[in-house]
């Protein structure tokens, strides 16, 4: 599911994260471009108001670190945003993780996989997943590794997800 994005919203999400940067207690990992996780959610909500259904959106801004981003039909959903055509997550929390590739230039997003935490699982089982940074343990799932978005949609449509 393919999104544009405006230089309106480029700029909200930006100066969101600004305030927000202010009032942070730790750093998750320093980058210039944190505000696209932001963008990233607001973008996935606007998708899903648009399916007519039942959510919470525990929003990028959230005091509580514990929440997962979305909840979906009892399912715990988390939005993963960036400029690779790959998932990227430390650790398998939530019930699902949603990929939002954002374009290099910044004019689409495109909501283009989806996996759940058990699948997630196996596939950090193999060394090839896995990406060293620093100090830390990153996976990186490509996009081809992923199930699609509408059987996404199907699943929340029906109440499964």
């Amino acid at each position: 599911m393919r999104m544009k994005i405006t230089a309106y919203e480029i700029n909200n999400a930006k100066e969101t994260i600004r305030r927000f940067d202010k009032q942070k207690t730790h750093n998750k990992l320093d980058s210039d471009n944190n505000w696209i996780g932001y963008l990233g959610e607001k973008k996935f909500k606007d998708y899903i108001s648009n399916l007519n259904v039942i959510y919470t959106w525990n929003n990028f801004l959230k005091p509580d670190y514990t929440k997962p981003d979305f909840i979906i039909n009892g399912y715990s959903v988390d939005i993963k945003t960036t400029y690779d055509d790959a998932l990227w997550l430390q650790k398998p929390e939530w019930d699902i993780y949603i990929l939002g590739a954002m374009e290099r230039d910044n004019s689409e997003i495109n909501f283009c996989g989806w996996i759940s935490k058990q699948r997630l699982k196996r596939f950090m089982r193999y060394r090839n997943y896995k990406v060293l940074r620093n100090n830390r343990v990153d996976y990186r799932i490509p996009v081809d590794k992923l199930d699609i978005m509408r059987t996404f949609e199907e699943m929340i449509k029906n109440g499964k997800a």
